[in-house]
């Protein structure tokens, strides 16, 4: 199965299980189990088995693991939402309010 992403700069991989787009992360950022488990704080054989969809994560191992792969906010709650869990990043477009200018202040003469 080859590795793509979708025009959001995501993985294009909605229906797959966490441990899925966990492995994909894992592999596009070329590092081993044991790398990324010892960077999260977690073991090995529990990554494995988050992989293998034989363990669930909780939500405070998915951000960990996130943070470790230096994935996108974005990213992070697509991983969230496959766990089941709510997302946790606000999302905003480009046209939203937030990113309007803002008026200047006013000053007192």
């Amino acid at each position: 199965m080859s590795i793509h992403l979708d025009a959001a700069g995501g993985f294009a991989y909605p229906q797959d299980p966490v441990g899925h787009l966990l492995r994909r992360w894992r592999e596009h950022r070329r590092l081993s189990q044991l790398e990324l488990a010892l960077r999260a704080d977690i073991s090995a054989r529990h990554l494995s088995f988050v992989e293998t969809g034989r363990s669930k994560p909780s939500r405070e191992t998915i951000v960990k693991l996130a943070e470790q792969l230096t994935i996108t906010l974005r990213e992070r709650n697509r991983l969230l939402l496959a766990s089941g869990f709510a997302p946790l990043y606000d999302e905003t477009t480009l046209d939203s309010p937030v990113w309007r200018p803002r008026a200047p202040p006013c000053r007192k003469s």
